[in-house]
């Protein structure tokens, strides 16, 4: 039978060991996941958009910001 549990002590570890070391329980550790290395935002995001879009998106950024002044 297995059974997930939530430590609310670190304390509560070492107590768990000692049971398993009497062979009353085993003690499964969570497995660690390995992270993906994910590319760099700029590089994940090259090219994505024209610079004719690019330029025209900054100006209406631009005009925008002049609207709140």
């Amino acid at each position: 039978m297995t059974i997930k549990i939530e430590l609310l002590r670190e304390d509560a570890l070492p107590l768990l060991r000692y049971l398993e070391q009497l062979k009353v329980l085993k003690v499964l550790l969570p497995e660690q996941k390995k992270e993906e290395k994910k590319p760099p935002t700029k590089s994940r995001f090259a090219g994505r958009i024209s610079a004719e879009t690019a330029a025209q998106l900054h100006q209406q950024l631009s005009d925008m910001r002049e609207e709140w002044r």
